[in-house]
């Protein structure tokens, strides 16, 4: 069985070549006088060394014709067609070792090579087309490589531009807000340098706090930076843990302490056991930026409310963080997530990088949740965030308690 396939791709390839060569070499002229002469060896044995008689002994040199044209070329195939011609006159019709002289062979010889001629003819008009064929699908193969190549390169280009606009929209984020914090740090503390016998003990305070919270805000934009630099190298790996919210919830609100201390964080009350599957850290760092959101877009003493339910139907844990501020504009209910967008009415002093809700989009899409964002109601002001996890189930105490955040 082995032998016989390698034989039929010999076969194939042999034939493959030879019809499709393109040009005709003399070699290819003396193949087609042997084969012919062979032929007609074979045709002169079968006809006087055997006692049967054959009635159409003339197509075995038509066949010797059609081999010449299809594996050598229409030229040869004229040769072969013209030495069959001959040695059929001189060898197989009467009177033999001679031209014919009657009428009946010269019609019979006639047409044998009419027949062959135009064997050879229709046969190397088959080659002629199967090689322009040949010729053709090369020429359609290159142009389809050069445009394979042409492809790649326009994307090697546009990832090129892409990862530029990124450094330069990270360089843009850099030198405007993480320089602003910067800024009021070095006058807050040059006053406390120069001045500080004369400030007043309230003021001295006032000052403290702000070098706090302008610090805790460039610690919040360097966070982010690096997060960008994570998710967009894929970087970070996703733990598959059961983590109860509450405790992702607690750790959140404590580090955040400062940035949400001028709000009223509102945590309704829900079911202690209520966990998700995933990565404890990460979660906590959407949460925060969602949080951080939430408090730059609202007024002082306005209320975050935040709110965690189990999906009806749905292996799911939802999670909304709703404010009291300026809500999200018409329009930009998805372009909100984009990297560094910044709302239409954000000011200068609220609109921080644009990083924080697309980083925390990446975060809950990896982990195969979704996050939406929606104005609260015409009657009721502010924007609410809801983003979904996968569920999981915890064992949980029936000491078990939430703690709110005041």
């Amino acid at each position: 069985m082995a032998d016989e396939t390698r034989f039929r791709q010999f076969a194939r390839s042999f034939f493959s070549r030879r019809v499709l060569k393109e040009r005709v070499t003399w070699h290819d002229y003396l193949s087609a006088f042997l084969l012919a002469t062979f032929a007609t060896g074979v045709v002169y044995g079968l006809e006087y060394l055997t006692v049967e008689k054959f009635s159409n002994i003339s197509g075995f040199l038509i066949v010797a014709v059609l081999l010449s044209a299809i594996l050598l070329g229409k030229g040869p195939a004229v040769v072969a067609a013209a030495v069959c011609s001959l040695l059929y006159d001189w060898l197989l019709v009467p009177p033999f070792l001679g031209a014919a002289n009657s009428a009946d062979n010269i019609i019979k010889f006639s047409v044998f090579v009419i027949a062959a001629l135009l064997t050879s003819w229709i046969a190397g008009m088959s080659k002629n087309l199967a090689v322009r064929l040949k010729r053709r699908e090369r020429d359609l193969m290159a142009v389809i490589d050069e445009r394979e190549k042409y492809k790649r390169e326009k994307q090697e280009e546009v990832v090129k531009r892409q990862g530029e606009a990124l450094r330069n929209a990270i360089l843009a984020s850099v030198s405007h807000d993480l320089k602003t914090p910067l800024s009021s740090i070095i006058g807050a503390m040059s006053s406390l340098k120069l001045y500080g016998r004369n400030i007043s003990e309230g003021d001295r305070e006032k000052l403290n706090d702000s070098v706090l919270a302008e610090a805790d805000k460039l610690l919040g934009y360097v966070d982010n930076l690096l997060e960008v630099a994570k998710l967009e190298e894929g970087r970070f790996l996703i733990a598959r843990d059961a983590v109860a919210f509450d405790d992702v919830l607690d750790l959140t609100l404590k580090r955040m302490e400062r940035r949400l201390r001028r709000h009223r964080i509102v945590v309704r009350e829900g079911d202690p056991s209520l966990a998700f599957r995933g990565d404890e850290k990460l979660i906590g760092v959407a949460l925060g930026n969602i949080l951080d959101n939430a408090a730059k877009f609202s007024p002082p003493g306005t209320r975050i409310i935040i709110g965690i339910a189990a999906v009806p139907g749905h292996d799911m844990l939802a999670v909304e963080v709703a404010d009291e501020g300026v809500g999200v504009p018409e329009g930009e209910e998805e372009t909100i997530f984009d990297k560094f967008h910044r709302a239409k009415q954000a000011d200068a002093k609220n609109a921080g990088t644009g990083l924080g809700l697309w980083i925390a989009r990446r975060i809950v899409e990896a982990h195969g949740g979704d996050i939406r964002i929606r104005r609260r109601g015409s009657d009721t002001p502010g924007a609410c965030v809801r983003l979904t996890l996968p569920a999981a189930s915890l064992s949980v105490s029936p000491d078990d308690t939430r703690e709110e955040a005041a």
